[in-house]
């Protein structure tokens, strides 16, 4: 309901694929667009009105969302060794059996041993 805040865009919608879609608070600052004047030390651009680029969220990200990326084209690994990966639950996109509540740790404490 503040004003300023929404004068400045400062709330974003961001969606997410399985949370939906929330306001999230916006970025504490913004910097000047490429091209535009620069700032006479009080917060105006000298000339002209101060174009800033624009300042975005982007919702968290999946679950072995960038496994892909980061184990296949960052580190090289190949499609099997990414398969002999998931097979043995090292990566994987669905949290394991325990995982939402301390996962392996938990299962030990309530006596189930991971098969």
């Amino acid at each position: 309901a503040d004003e300023h805040l929404q004068a400045r865009d400062y709330f974003q919608l961001v969606a997410h694929e399985d949370a939906g879609v929330y306001p999230m608070s916006g970025p504490v600052w913004s910097f000047l667009a490429d091209g535009a004047a620069q700032s006479d030390g009080i917060g105006q651009a000298a000339g002209k009105s101060a174009e800033r680029t624009p300042a975005h969220h982007v919702a968290a990200p999946m679950l072995g969302e960038h496994n892909g990326r980061a184990l296949g084209e960052l580190l090289g690994y190949g499609a099997a060794r990414l398969g002999e990966l998931a097979a043995a639950d090292v990566i994987g996109t669905t949290p394991l059996e325990g995982a939402d509540m301390g996962g392996v740790r938990r299962m030990r404490r309530e006596g189930r041993a991971r098969g």
